[in-house]
């Protein structure tokens, strides 16, 4: 486990200061089971950045309730993925746009492995040499790259394996070094 039950227990203690209208019923045993719940979907992540996907929550929840496990792991995403559909299309439009025909195959390598998934060196080919695909195409890439971007972050989370949604930098700027995910993972 990277997470700790004290850990998670902390996290949750935020909660139950923060909101104290959605625990104020609550036993001692349903904050036991609880804390053993939220450890099991957050159990292969660094405290570090479970904590700092709290803290952006906390700062823009704007309802009187406290967070959902749900919520807290798209923040958890949000923080630690490198893959962004946006950023991911720009590329697309650059290889339609700017990369000779010719150079397309040696070109496409340096997509990410989502945009990989979605279009082969034919399909750019393709869009070079056809009048507005590039307008067409992006509802279609955007909608599919969403999809396979949310598959492939749970998995990388759910399997404790952050550091293929990720990368060093990223990591750095949220406290955590990959050597030491990496450590960790392997326990």
């Amino acid at each position: 486990l990277i997470m700790t039950k004290d850990e998670m227990s902390s996290i949750l203690n935020i909660f139950y200061v923060t909101y104290p209208a959605s625990y104020e019923k609550w036993s001692r045993n349903q904050f036991a089971i609880a804390n053993d719940v939220w450890l099991d979907f957050f159990k292969n992540i660094p405290y570090e950045i479970v904590m700092k996907a709290v803290k952006k929550e906390l700062s823009e929840n704007r309802t009187n309730f406290a967070p959902s496990i749900g919520e807290i792991m798209y923040r958890v995403k949000e923080l630690i993925s490198v893959y962004d559909s946006d950023s991911a299309w720009d590329e697309i439009c650059y290889l339609v746009r700017m990369v000779d025909i010719e150079d397309v195959p040696k070109a496409i390598q340096g997509l990410d492995d989502i945009s990989k998934q979605i279009y082969t060196t034919r399909d750019i080919q393709r869009m070079k040499n056809t009048a507005g695909a590039l307008e067409k195409e992006k509802p279609h890439f955007i909608s599919l790259y969403s999809k396979l971007k949310d598959r492939k972050e749970a998995e990388a989370v759910e399997k404790g394996d952050l550091l293929s949604i990720s990368n060093d930098s990223r990591l750095a700027a949220l406290g955590v070094s990959e050597s030491a995910l990496q450590i960790e993972h392997k326990e």
